[in-house]
């Protein structure tokens, strides 16, 4: 058994995560600060820190050619009428941030000052500049990432805040800043007008599932960043469990068999179904965890 050298209490180990003070055992914290300072700006890429879905570059590509093509064709039918829904969009997300700025609460060392730590931890373990993450009450389980560019922000709902242990909510804070990592939302954002505009063809419903494709993907990417800053399949495993299945999942379920038989290959029309939506599936996403962490990827 393994106790934080900061409270004396017992920690999990493969994290290195104190289950009590939430602090992190391998890295002083004060070393933390000093090398997050020198983040501030940048979007650092270290060497060893290599992570992203098989495929995810492809679809995104193809989907930015689709992106192009529909400003095309919107600009040819009504002159600016792309970069008017752009403007417009990026207006949203800057409301949004004004909005969570004054409607929920901002994490720093005075409030939420342990999901703050954890940031700071997922953050230095990712190589990223400290986002601002807020919380907001909310009894459904969600956390999401908006913004532009490096003007990203996270929230997470509260209900996490009260069922997620610290381990797994590494991983759910992770997984945001996977997305701000890999620029998915800055993507997202500039892809949105076409995705409007698409609206209006008949083909429309085929456009979606080639954005669909890269989506679940960018959603794995983020996922293998969540692990990384996780360390720890076991609780990365509970916290997408318990998106599925409320806070008892841990005592009802056994996860050891869950991760054994979910390193199995898919059903093919399980793959296909999926990216009729914009999330993989629960199952999908645990096996290619298993997958990724066998790879030796979560110690990264």
């Amino acid at each position: 058994m393994s106790y934080c050298v900061n409270c004396g209490k017992e920690y999990d180990k493969p994290s290195g995560i104190c289950l009590s003070c939430y602090s992190d055992q391998i890295i002083p914290n004060e070393v933390i600060d000093l090398e997050l300072s020198g983040y501030k700006g940048k979007s650092r890429h270290p060497d060893g820190l290599n992570f992203g879905f098989p495929g995810e570059k492809a679809a995104l590509t193809l989907s930015i050619i689709i992106s192009v093509i529909i400003a095309i064709i919107l600009g040819t039918v009504s002159f600016g009428l792309f970069f008017v829904i752009l403007l417009i969009n990026l207006m949203y997300q800057k409301i949004n941030h004004l909005s969570s700025q004054k409607n929920m609460i901002r994490t720093s060392g005075n409030n939420f000052k342990n999901i703050f730590k954890l940031a700071k931890i997922a953050a230095y373990r990712l190589r990223l500049t400290l986002p601002e993450v807020y919380i907001t009450e909310d009894p459904q389980y969600n956390a999401y990432t908006m913004g532009f560019y490096k003007y990203g922000f996270i929230v997470i709902n509260s209900s996490m805040i009260r069922d997620f242990k610290p381990n797994e909510l590494l991983f759910v804070i992770g997984h945001e800043m996977g997305h701000m990592k890999k620029f998915h939302t800055t993507w997202l954002n500039l892809m949105h007008p076409a995705k409007i505009g698409s609206a209006s063809f008949l083909f429309a419903p085929i456009m979606q599932i080639i954005f669909n494709v890269w989506s679940v993907k960018a959603e794995f990417t983020a996922d293998q960043a969540g692990l990384i800053a996780s360390k720890n399949i076991n609780s990365a495993t509970i916290s997408l469990l318990k998106l599925a299945g409320g806070p008892e999942v841990e005592k009802e379920v056994d996860i050891s068999k869950i991760i054994n038989t979910h390193g199995e290959q898919e059903e093919i029309l399980s793959g296909m179904v999926e990216y009729f939506n914009t999330h993989p599936f629960i199952e999908n996403r645990i096996r290619q965890l298993v997958t990724f962490s066998s790879l030796g990827n979560q110690s990264c």
